[in-house]
C-alpha cells in the first residue's frame, strides 16, 4: 500500500519499437495523429503525419499527452463517417426472444445491459440458449447507474399497457444472485437508471422465497 499523491505529470516521450516476423522487412509506416482532448467542433483527429521510417525492424516514435497515434502499412487511411442513424420509431410489439439465433458468448441485440454483464449461454435440455448474468461483481464505475447492486438489462422503455412473460432461473451456490426482477413502463435508462420509474416485480427464491410488486410510476 502507498499514499496516492495525485496523478504524475505526463510529458512528451520518445519510444523505440522493434517489429519482427513478417513485418521486419517494412521500411516505413504511415502515421495519423488524434488529439483525445479535442473539444466538440475542434476536429483535430486522424491528422495525416509524415511517414515513420523503419530500419531493420526498428523505429522511433515521439508521443504526446492526450494523443493517440495510428501506424499502418496502408496508404488509404482517413477519418470515417458513420451512417446516419435510422429515424426513431416505437418499439416493435409484440416481441419475443428465445436467443437461439445467437452464438454462445454473444450479447443479445435488443436487450440492452444498463449495469452488469449479460451473455447468451446454452444450458441444454428443453431451455436451450438463455441470457445469463455473467458476473455479480460491480464494474468499473463510469456513472451513477454503476452503483446499482444488481444487473439490469432493458428491452423497452416508455409508458402504455404491456404484458411481460419471462422464464427466470436463480442459480444456487455461493457466487449466485439472490433474486431477479422484471419491469415494465420504465421511463428512462442509462446513467439515470437509479431514478427510473415503472412497475417492478421482484422474485427472491433463495433468500426468503418471496416476491414483491412495486409500482413506482
Amino acid at each position: 500500500m502507498h499514499q496516492d499523491d495525485g496523478p504524475a505529470d505526463i510529458e512528451m516521450e520518445n519510444i523505440t519499437f522493434q517489429i519482427k516476423g513478417t513485418f521486419a522487412s517494412i521500411t516505413q509506416l504511415n502515421s495519423w495523429k488524434t488529439y483525445i482532448s479535442s473539444t466538440p467542433g475542434d476536429y483535430q483527429n486522424f491528422l495525416k503525419q509524415f511517414p515513420v521510417k523503419v530500419a531493420n525492424g526498428i523505429f522511433n516514435l515521439t508521443i504526446y499527452p492526450e494523443t493517440t497515434f495510428t501506424l499502418t502499412t496502408l496508404t488509404t487511411g482517413h477519418k470515417g463517417e458513420p451512417p446516419k442513424p435510422p429515424a426513431s420509431v416505437p418499439f416493435p410489439l409484440s416481441y419475443a426472444e428465445d436467443f437461439e439465433q445467437y452464438e454462445v458468448g454473444e450479447e443479445p441485440y435488443v436487450l440492452a445491459p444498463q449495469t452488469g454483464s449479460f451473455e447468451v449461454m446454452d444450458v441444454g435440455g428443453t431451455r436451450g440458449k438463455v441470457m445469463r448474468q455473467m458476473t455479480l461483481q460491480r464494474p468499473v464505475t463510469w456513472c451513477q447507474a454503476d452503483y446499482v447492486e444488481m444487473g439490469v438489462a432493458v428491452i423497452q422503455t416508455g409508458s402504455g399497457d404491456v404484458v411481460l412473460d419471462c422464464d427466470i432461473k436463480v442459480q444456487s451456490g455461493a457466487n449466485a444472485s439472490k433474486g431477479a426482477f422484471i419491469a415494465a413502463r420504465l421511463d428512462q435508462g442509462g446513467c439515470w437508471l437509479t431514478e427510473t420509474k415503472g412497475v417492478f416485480f421482484f422474485i427472491f427464491p433463495r433468500a426468503t422465497y418471496s416476491w414483491s410488486l412495486l409500482d413506482l410510476t
